[in-house]
């Protein structure tokens, strides 16, 4: 599975998750392909800052909600079985050491939650969606 990641500042990066692959032949590639095929769409990643600003968030706040309401818009004019999810996660807890400091009040995320929110986007039948997680 691959997501495409976009940050508040518009920097685009990858995640392959790799911790269940296994050495794979040409018939585990052409299943693998196959899979996915199934989950046809686009994932993005929003944040709490579309509804819950910080100071010194206001760019970032700018782009979560125009990430949002482009997710639930697009929706609407993509072919049928493709769909678009956004994740809105709140402050993670792993990363409370760097970012903390900002989100004062703000109750933090595990990553495991956020990671299931993901899950539920790719395999899930919702398009349009944004899956707010706090």
């Amino acid at each position: 599975m691959k997501i495409l990641i976009v940050g508040p500042s518009g920097t685009i990066g990858s995640f392959v998750a790799r911790a269940r692959r296994a050495p794979r032949d040409r018939r585990g590639r052409l299943q693998e392909r196959r899979r996915a095929g199934r989950h046809q769409g686009l994932r993005l990643t929003s944040g709490v800052l579309s509804h819950d600003p910080i100071r010194l968030g206001a760019g970032a706040s700018l782009a979560n909600g125009a990430l949002e309401s482009s997710v639930r818009a697009a929706a609407i004019e993509r072919p049928r079985g493709l769909r678009i999810n956004a994740v809105s996660p709140g402050v993670l807890e792993e990363s409370l050491p760097s970012y903390g400091p900002y989100f004062r009040g703000h109750d933090a995320v595990p990553g495991k939650r956020v990671a299931n929110a993901y899950v539920k986007s790719v395999e899930g039948a919702l398009t349009g969606q944004v899956f707010s997680v706090l």
